[in-house]
């Protein structure tokens, strides 16, 4: 019988017609079953007797049924993994884990650091997923007969796991130099060492050197490397790094030369980094990696992650997370706003397939309908519609979750001056034959430094969303939306940002402007873009139109409002008190 489906309705009824007329022929009455008032025909001086024959049908059905589900029971039992275990491993369970005893979610059923010899014995020759992680100060003897015991068996090792997060000390640096693991596909090795173990880092796991064998699909190490000139890393497919091992990114480059397989890249925490030599990129120096489809660089310098951006030609990649942790300086004092310029050029130039990327405008990200680009300070970010689903950092370090999200843009650069970086992405945005739609957010106090007003027109084509902080550019904003220009896209003229749907713009506690002038300029943007006047069509209806500002700043918001309402329905002051 397919799965899903009953016993029909028919066969049922079957069944206990034929139970039913056996009985009443058994009392000498033969009546047909046609239904539960069937009952209603049989003689009274036979129903107590009939009655007699229905209970023990009833009890031989049932028994029979009962065997029935003991028998499938039986055979589904034989067939479920853990009828395969041996009796000597269920024995260990059933004592350590007796009913009654309290179990925390996380607690390894299969944790037999007492019987690792035993257990390796009874399930030769099957492929181990080994997880070592020692947690508990004490002996390296104690770990001795373990270690020594998973060593020999290194050639069954699948998936394999070390962990030492302030635990004992292994010395496994050693133990995997020569270590035979021709079925593994999958290595994680955390070492986390803290301050008061410095002495004892010869004891702890800083390089590996893997044998060849099967190639490994899948490395993430935790504070320390790997030889990845070997061949056993060729058809690498997953590369996670975190930590120390990797803070030059001449090493990074020259690692991933070797790794043309590669499909996920994801680096964490470096923070701390002086270069050795500054590399200005440029083609001849790109490394590809053609098959990569997930980047993340994820607290990591700025510095860093530029030079890394810089120098990596993914053109497939749809998956991209970038979150900088220092915009100016190392932590060794050394300057490096000046080489992020030089780097951030060569990556935000019109025609740069890099640029493309970042902004979910290449072939490979379809899935990224829009962008938000928000501006704050020191900071620049850049996400894509599918990014505002929860993905994280955060989520991303602790679930080791590698699943590729088509369309997802995650970017935040920091840099000390981000409009910069802000002109040279709107370059790259009037070049780009399609791209997604743009949701802009921009805080005045970025553009004060250089007293360099903020221009609509780069963005014109792909704006739909606008939200301005600063009394100065809001003003500025107000006289740019009243303009019309000439849309290469349609051949005709325009209005400046014609998808325009939702606007912003916050005022603050104002700059000491004259209010009467605020309201002119807002009264005749309304009457111009909205009101079809001058025998102009009027621009897009925006969904949202809402200014923020302090009630001083318009002192007839309430009648300015009711006037602008009729041209733009959406229309509204957010006011607060002086």
């Amino acid at each position: 019988m397919e799965d899903g489906k009953t016993i029909p309705e028919g066969l049922i009824s079957q069944a206990i017609a034929m139970v039913f007329e056996a009985a009443c022929k058994a009392n000498g009455c033969d009546v047909p079953y046609c239904g539960s008032e069937s009952v209603l025909m049989i003689p009274l001086d036979r129903l107590e007797a009939t009655r007699t024959q229905f209970l023990s049908a009833k009890s031989r059905i049932e028994e029979g049924m009962n065997q029935l589900m003991l028998n499938l029971s039986l055979q589904l039992n034989h067939t479920s993994p853990i009828h395969r275990l041996p009796s000597e491993v269920l024995t260990i369970i059933f004592q350590e884990f007796k009913p009654g005893r309290q179990v925390s979610p996380d607690t390894n059923l299969f944790d037999l650091t007492g019987h690792t010899a035993l257990a390796l014995l009874r399930s030769n020759p099957q492929p181990i997923h080994v997880e070592l992680m020692p947690k508990l100060r004490g002996s390296i003897e104690e770990w001795k007969d373990v270690l020594d015991a998973l060593v020999r068996s290194s050639e069954r090792f699948k998936d394999l796991e070390i962990s030492r997060k302030g635990g004992v000390v292994l010395p496994l640096g050693g133990q995997l130099q020569g270590l035979q693991t021709p079925r593994l596909e999958r290595l994680r090795v955390t070492n986390h060492v803290v301050a008061d173990e410095w002495p004892l880092i010869p004891l702890a796991i800083t390089r590996i050197r893997l044998s060849n064998g099967t190639p490994l699909k899948h490395l993430d190490l935790t504070d320390c490397m790997a030889y990845f000139d070997s061949p056993y890393l060729s058809g690498l497919k997953v590369l996670i790094l975190t930590g120390y091992g990797h803070r030059d990114t001449s090493d990074l480059l020259r690692t991933l030369t070797f790794l043309h397989q590669l499909e996920v890249l994801w680096i964490f925490e470096i923070a701390y980094w002086s270069p050795r030599r500054k590399m200005k990129p440029n083609a001849s120096t790109q490394v590809t990696l053609p098959h990569l489809r997930s980047l993340v660089l994820a607290d990591v310098q700025s510095n860093w992650s530029a030079e890394v951006l810089g120098h990596l030609n993914v053109p497939l990649c749809f998956d991209i997370l970038v979150h900088d942790v220092t915009p100016d300086r190392s932590d060794y004092g050394y300057p490096v706003h000046g080489h992020i310029e030089d780097v951030d050029d060569w990556i935000w130039q019109p025609g740069n397939l890099q640029a493309s990327l970042l902004l979910g405008a290449a072939e490979s990200t379809p899935d990224a309908r829009s962008l938000s680009i928000d501006v704050n300070l020191c900071m620049i970010c850049i996400r894509s519609d599918v990014a505002s689903r929860r993905r994280d950092v955060g989520r991303i370090f602790q679930n080791r979750d590698t699943a590729f999200k088509p369309g997802y843009i995650n970017l935040a650069f920091k840099r000390r001056d981000p409009t910069s970086t802000l002109k040279r992405i709107a370059s790259v945005m009037l070049t780009l034959p399609s791209c997604p739609a743009i949701n802009l957010d921009i805080l005045s106090d970025c553009f004060n430094e250089n007293k360099d007003g903020f221009g609509l027109l780069p963005w014109s084509e792909h704006l739909i969303a606008l939200t301005v902080r600063g009394a100065t550019q809001c003003r500025a904003v107000l006289q740019q939306l009243s303009q019309r220009h000439f849309h290469a896209s349609i051949g005709e003229e325009d209005w400046i940002c014609p998808k325009l749907s939702a606007i912003r713009l916050s005022y603050g506690g104002g700059d000491g402007g004259d209010p009467g002038s605020d309201s002119d300029a807002l009264l005749a943007l309304v009457q111009r873009r909205w009101s079809r006047g001058d025998g102009l069509s009027g621009a897009l209806q925006p969904v949202s139109f809402v200014m923020n500002c302090d009630s001083g700043i318009f002192p007839d918001a309430e009648s300015l409002e009711k006037e602008i309402r009729s041209l733009v329905p959406s229309f509204r002051f957010s006011m607060t008190k002086d």
